[in-house]
């Protein structure tokens, strides 16, 4: 009788483990290529990193940097030089601000006395940047 008490916490030991192994391992397994998936996407798309040249007023230039920087300039005005961080972030990731919710990419950038929210439209030569507080629409090019 023990010995078959003992053979029944055997089996259903091994069947346990034939259990976890058979719907945990798929699952990582999907992870794993969804996650190389994406990064493959990530990198087939446009860089945001390099210069750009504003369309509106041509004196006026942004410039991501892949470390996180960036650092607005005006042509002929040293002082209007001004470097920050920026950051691609979700829509949960906004600021309870007010702020609208929106698909698609959001650039926000952090200068040393204002923070800017945008939603960014992206190719290998255009950028279109909207401000997501409502004011207005900046378009550039890649110099």
């Amino acid at each position: 009788m023990k010995t078959a008490a003992a053979w029944i916490i055997v089996v259903l030991f091994i069947g346990a483990g034939v259990w976890y192994y058979v719907s945990m391992g798929p699952r990582e397994s999907v992870m794993q290529e969804e996650t190389q998936t994406s990064e493959e996407e990530v990198m087939a798309e446009p860089t945001l990193v390099g210069s750009w040249r504003s369309e509106q007023d041509a004196k006026f230039t942004r410039t991501f940097t892949a470390s996180g920087s960036v650092t607005d300039s005006y042509e002929g005005i040293e002082s209007a030089t001004i470097t920050g961080t920026w950051e691609i972030i979700t829509a949960d990731e906004l600021p309870p601000i007010g702020l609208p919710q929106v698909d698609g990419t959001i650039v926000a950038i952090q200068f040393p006395e204002e923070a800017l929210y945008y939603s960014a439209t992206l190719s290998d030569d255009t950028l279109l940047m909207t401000y997501l507080s409502g004011n207005g629409v900046l378009m550039f090019k890649r110099i």
